[in-house]
């Protein structure tokens, strides 16, 4: 059964170029749900990414993430670094690792790498 609710939702997002090889996004939301009847509940999310290329071919992204619900005494964090290497469209190379954190122990931790190739005929 579905129970009547209300909803609102505001955020707000920036990004900055302090360099013309740096980017920084940073983006924060914030959620308020009522149902009928029944106390306020709250969540927010803070999202912040960094790019930096380091040369033509190679660069680094770094992503953190942290939600606060109401009632939960710890937030959770996911976050991610990757290294990437670009020759041409088409040919690229990416190795990294993404992690969870909850209750602050490290829930979930995952390695990965990809390497793609163009073929021209």
């Amino acid at each position: 059964l579905l129970v009547p609710s209300a909803t609102h939702k505001a955020g707000v997002s920036t990004s900055l170029r302090p360099l013309r090889n740096l980017r920084i996004d940073s983006t924060f939301n914030q959620l308020w749900y009522t149902a009928e009847e029944q106390e306020r509940e709250t969540a927010s999310n803070i999202y912040n990414r960094v790019s930096l290329q380091l040369s033509r071919e190679w660069g680094i992204r770094i992503i953190e993430q942290t939600g606060v619900i109401s009632g939960v005494e710890d937030p959770i964090h996911n976050g991610s670094i990757m290294f990437t290497w670009l020759k041409s469209p088409g040919t690229a190379a990416y190795i990294g690792s993404t992690w969870k954190i909850e209750e602050q122990e490290v829930q979930e931790q995952i390695f990965f790498a990809k390497y793609t190739h163009l073929f021209w005929l």
